[in-house]
């Protein structure tokens, strides 16, 4: 029985949504992973749309920090996120 907080292989659950015929729908995250809408090139500039991530960047979030992770806690978790999505993207 799946709960909130399951990781289901790169899906993290949040919370179940509804059940349908075939199975259980649930509203889950893929950490650190933006999709990409469209890449083209428009007028000589390679254009890359992407879903909005609300929070700002990494480089802002850390000028927020003091440039550093308040806990090694916190930056354990964040790298936890980041490197799986960093080794799929090549």
């Amino acid at each position: 029985m799946l709960r909130s907080g399951d990781v289901l292989g790169p899906y993290h659950l949040v919370r179940p949504l509804g059940r349908g015929a075939f199975g259980d729908v649930w509203l889950a995250e893929r950490p650190n992973v933006v999709p990409v809408l469209e890449a083209e090139i428009y007028d000589g500039r390679i254009v890359i749309a992407s879903e909005f991530v609300a929070g700002g960047s990494l480089e802002e979030w850390l000028r927020r920090h003091g440039g550093r992770a308040p806990s090694f806690e916190v930056a354990f978790g964040m790298m936890r996120g980041i490197l799986p999505a960093s080794a799929t993207s090549g």
